[in-house]
């Protein structure tokens, strides 16, 4: 009879530990959790490691996509006759900087159950990216002037330079911060629902640099304002 008892036993010690797994480290999590949001990398593992990890893949990938058709959407509203495909070319070539150029750092502070992780982003100055091509884009115009009406010639002058700035991308030299709360949970980690600001912002803060929308259309607004300053005194 006793012998009986022994596999019992074994299972119930291996429901045991299976039940007490440790998640891994916060700071190896928070930063698997950028590592596939924003860079497409560890994917099993983060799936493996995050409660509704695959749900979650899925979040990031229409984010991304989002984002991407946003941008191409932008760029072609500008009137400037680019074609569908290089609209989505430029898209890509601005998401390859991103993984590329931008990096991070994260602070971990413990509240109870909850891990208050900071990031600290370094993300691409898009703001700049986009000054730099309107200023090149300006000077060539101001030296042929038939290239304003010429829209297929403006239009491949316009990837040019933008394809010239993404190859040296720019970067913030500040870091901007974003916070999001992680919880373990059964050997896995999940996010603190109700948190979708902060995702977004996490994203905006890696691709332009900025932490929300407003921000970003301010400093475009002032770009722009600058911009014409400049254009203004050249024409003097």
């Amino acid at each position: 009879m006793k012998k009986r008892w022994i596999p019992l036993l074994l299972i119930g010690l291996v429901v045991f530990l299976g039940g007490c797994a440790k998640a891994i480290p916060t700071k190896e999590a928070a930063a698997l959790f950028v590592d596939r949001l924003i860079y497409q990398k560890e994917t099993e593992k983060f799936e493996a490691n995050f409660k509704d990890g695959a749900k979650l893949t899925e979040t990031f990938e229409e984010q991304e996509q989002s984002f991407q058709e946003n941008f191409t959407a932008g760029l072609l509203s500008t009137d400037s006759g680019l074609s569908q495909e290089t609209a989505n070319e430029i898209s890509q070539l601005v998401m390859n900087q991103v993984k590329e150029k931008t990096s991070y750092t994260i602070d971990v502070a413990e509240t109870d159950n909850i891990r208050n992780v900071t990031y600290h982003v370094k993300g691409l100055d898009f703001v700049a990216l986009m000054s730099q091509t309107t200023q090149a884009i300006t000077a060539q115009m101001l030296k042929d002037t038939s290239l304003a009406k010429d829209e297929a010639k403006l239009a491949q002058a316009l990837v040019t330079q933008l394809k010239t700035a993404l190859a040296d991308a720019p970067v913030k030299s500040e870091a901007v911060d974003v916070l999001l709360e992680m919880r373990p949970e059964k050997g896995k980690w999940t996010l603190v629902d109700g948190q979708q600001e902060q995702l977004q912002s996490l994203y905006l803060a890696f691709v332009a640099g900025v932490k929300d929308e407003k921000t970003l259309k301010a400093d475009w607004a002032t770009a722009q304002e600058k911009l014409a300053e400049e254009l203004a005194k050249e024409l003097q």
